[in-house]
């Protein structure tokens, strides 16, 4: 078992443990614990993707599109917003760069 687990975690599984037992449900209660780790999984997966997306975003239009990086013209179109956003550049040493730029509702913060 692990070291540093504060105690009422170990109270919390207690009370489970007797809860399962007092309602005979560890199937059911394996099965909800199964969908709530897909679950959660799923989510991962799909914030992966979002960043992901995002910055790609930045690294394929801002990067490379003065209109998208000139703040005082104002958004290029209806709900964009003035964002940071980074992009790794490549060659020889990988290295993180900051920009500033407009970007689409379905990918700001």
């Amino acid at each position: 078992m692990e070291q540093n687990i504060p105690n009422w975690i170990n109270e919390l599984a207690a009370e489970i443990h007797s809860l399962i037992r007092k309602y005979d449900c560890a199937d059911r209660f394996r099965e909800m614990v199964k969908i709530h780790i897909e679950k959660d999984i799923k989510q991962s997966k799909e914030e992966i993707e979002w960043d992901d997306k995002r910055s790609r975003y930045f690294e394929e239009e801002v990067s490379t599109n003065k209109r998208l990086q000139d703040k005082e013209a104002g958004p290029p179109e209806k709900n964009w917003v003035w964002e940071y956003g980074e992009i790794f550049t490549k060659g020889n040493q990988v290295e993180l760069r900051l920009i500033e730029g407009w970007v689409p509702e379905v990918l700001n913060r």
